[in-house]
């Protein structure tokens, strides 16, 4: 396990264009995913780190502070995957919109959202909702 975990650490030092990542953030990702490969940093800032990488097949972005504290998961999935009251909620309030994106993101308090980028006709749009298609932050 040790020697996954270092090599995991230089696969993702690779991928930050030089710039140290802090240790507690690689410990926390190998933590959390242990199987995931593809592993490319794809930026930081004063407040998040984003790593990108594949877990079980899919396509996925982890979010971590500074600190290393995991913030979320976002997944990217089928169109056909986004729950029907989601479906039902975008569908009344933007009318003949079509929705080009979903991201299915797994908040650190264990709540779920989904962000969807719709299309209206006149603009795009990025929304995000909880399961029973509430808008929130």
């Amino acid at each position: 396990m040790r020697y996954v975990i270092i090599a995991i650490s230089v696969i993702m030092l690779s991928f930050t264009g030089g710039k140290e990542i802090p240790a507690s953030i690689k410990r926390s990702f190998v933590q959390r995913f242990p199987t995931a490969h593809n592993i490319r940093w794809e930026g930081s800032s004063q407040t998040n780190y984003e790593v990108g990488f594949v877990d079980e097949g899919k396509d996925k972005v982890a979010v971590f502070l500074p600190d290393g504290t995991f913030k979320e998961t976002e997944t990217e999935i089928k169109i056909s995957e986004v729950p029907k009251r989601v479906m039902k909620a975008v569908n009344k309030k933007y009318p003949l919109s079509k929705i080009s994106f979903a991201l299915k993101i797994q908040r650190s308090n264990n709540t779920t959202v989904y962000d969807l980028e719709v299309s209206t006709g006149v603009e795009d749009l990025d929304i995000t909702l909880d399961p029973m298609g509430y808008e929130v932050d």
